[in-house]
Formats: C-alpha cells, sequence, structure tokens
C-alpha cells in the first residue's frame, strides 16, 4: 500500500444485528430482535448481499465477521436444532458456513470475536483453523490468560484487543483503560499473538 496502511473490513454476521432485523422485510429472519437466524437459507442469502458490497472493495486479505455476544441463541427458530446439537453447535455450523462463504466467494481469511465459542470450549476444534481469533475483554485483570491460551493451543492464529474504557461516557477510563492494555497486550505478546 503507498501509505503502508491497510483498511480491514468487518460487517456484523450473527449478533448485534438488531438495526438491519428492526425492518419488517427483515423480521423473518430473527432469531432474537438481535440476532441473525441461523437455520433459513435467506439469512445466509442477506450474508452474502451484505459481503458482496464490502469485500470486493477492500483488499486486505483478512475480514472480520465479528458474531460475538449471541445471547439468546437456541431461544428462537434455532431451538430445535439447539435440543439437538446444542447452542455451542448451532454456534459452530453458522461460523462454518459463514466461513466457507467468505473465503470461497470472496476470497477473504476470516476474522472473528473468540467470546461465545470460548463458552463451548468442546467445539472449538471444529472452527475452521485458518480463522482468526480476536480475543477481548475491557475490565483491569491481572491476567487474560483464559482468554488467549485456548486459542494459542488449539493452534489458532489471534489478535488481542483490549479497550479504552470509553463506552457510555464523556472521558475514558484510563485507569481500567490502562491495566487492560498493558495486561493484555504482555499476555498476548508472551503467547504468540500476531496482532
Amino acid at each position: 500500500q503507498p501509505r503502508q496502511v491497510d483498511v480491514l473490513g468487518n460487517q456484523q454476521s450473527f449478533g448485534h444485528f438488531e438495526d438491519i432485523l428492526k425492518h419488517p422485510q427483515y423480521a423473518p429472519l430473527r432469531e432474537t430482535s438481535h440476532i441473525l437466524c441461523p437455520v433459513k437459507e435467506e439469512s445466509y442469502q442477506l450474508l452474502d448481499d451484505l459481503y458482496s458490497e464490502v469485500c470486493p472493495r477492500l483488499p486486505f486479505e483478512m475480514f472480520n465477521v465479528c458474531c460475538d455476544e449471541t445471547w439468546g441463541l437456541g431461544t428462537g427458530p434455532s431451538k430445535a436444532l439447539a435440543e439437538k446439537v446444542g447452542v455451542g453447535g448451532v454456534y459452530v455450523q453458522h461460523i462454518r458456513r459463514v466461513h466457507d462463504l467468505l473465503q470461497q466467494k470472496y476470497r477473504k481469511r476470516m476474522m472473528m470475536w473468540g467470546d461465545i465459542i470460548l463458552q463451548h470450549p468442546d467445539k472449538l476444534q471444529q472452527i475452521p483453523k485458518d480463522t482468526v481469533m480476536l480475543t477481548w475483554g475491557y475490565g483491569a485483570g491481572d491476567s487474560f490468560e483464559d482468554q488467549i491460551i485456548p486459542f494459542a493451543k488449539s493452534g489458532y492464529e489471534f489478535f488481542v484487543c483490549p479497550g479504552i474504557s470509553n463506552w457510555s461516557r464523556i472521558l475514558p477510563d484510563f485507569g481500567t483503560a490502562t491495566t487492560n492494555i498493558r495486561h493484555f497486550v504482555r499476555d498476548g505478546a508472551k503467547h504468540g499473538a500476531i496482532g
């Protein structure tokens, strides 16, 4: 790149979908008011449409599909599937489907937030190994290794993603932010974070 800067694209692809799902034409694609339904083919057609507007415009090899904070998964149309394969199983099936769409059609390496798969450690190995995990937490923890070691030990490349604790405030909480950044970066470097 002329200015040594790459632009990394992202698209919410599971949770945090409320701004789309609030529209009547997308109401049938709700798992909950904020989660895209993973058992309807139309959900993947919508994601394909969204990716088609972003991916071709960004030459960077990676793309973040997010997929964090899917609280309530398995309580809507995917409930029957969740009863068979568990909520973690439903989550992984969606991730694999998104991964394949992104890789095969758009030639992008998938990145995803790791918070939900860490809640289902028995399913972690089912996530494709070329996925880049993004691990995050915003508190002032003494250690973040519990959010890092599972990915490092399982052979995933990963980024650590500390925060500046500035949500719903005028100024950041600098004490929390400083501790969070210092410890997250320290633990990430120790275990081989790529970013």
